[in-house]
């Protein structure tokens, strides 16, 4: 891509142990313009190789999985790969418990589970926004910022 031309594609990669979770999320933003799913892993070890071949701009990915939770892949992805943005989600971790996780291994977002449907959109258009992603018309979302190794809330613009 030519210097100063913004992508126009969100790549995201989504990992979670349940798979049939994971087709639901991939059909979920199968119809959103601007955002490739380019894979599905199950375990965060997993999630490490993938992003590491594929340079993925967004990790879509649960806390509580197999070999390799999401808390540890978190953080060694944030490392490896500082520029791959991570939307963390749970389905049992939820306030601000969830919150403090986000804000420990470096991610920029989270989503409870029983919100997916509501709120994953909205997270992945503010983080593509973060990311100078030119998707479209952008939606308001909640998203955190990690600053001063404190994770605070903060909203897209």
């Amino acid at each position: 891509m030519p210097p100063n031309v913004a992508p126009t594609s969100l790549r995201a990669v989504l990992v979670d142990d349940d798979e049939l979770f994971a087709e639901s999320l991939a059909a979920l933003l199968a119809g959103e313009d601007g955002i490739d799913v380019i894979g599905w892993v199950s375990d965060g070890a997993d999630a490490v190789d993938l992003v590491a071949v594929e340079q993925s701009d967004v990790v879509v990915m649960d806390l509580a999985m197999p070999r390799m939770n999401g808390v540890e892949a978190a953080r060694v992805i944030s490392r490896q790969a500082p520029d791959t943005r991570i939307i963390l989600l749970s389905g049992s971790i939820v306030g601000e418990r969830l919150e403090e996780i986000a804000g420990e291994t470096g991610a920029t977002a989270y989503v409870s589970k029983a919100r997916v449907a509501i709120d994953l959109v909205p997270a992945l258009r503010a983080v593509a926004a973060e990311s100078g992603v030119k998707l479209g018309p952008s939606v308001p979302a909640f998203r955190g910022t990690r600053t001063g190794g404190r994770h605070e809330r903060g909203s897209a613009s």
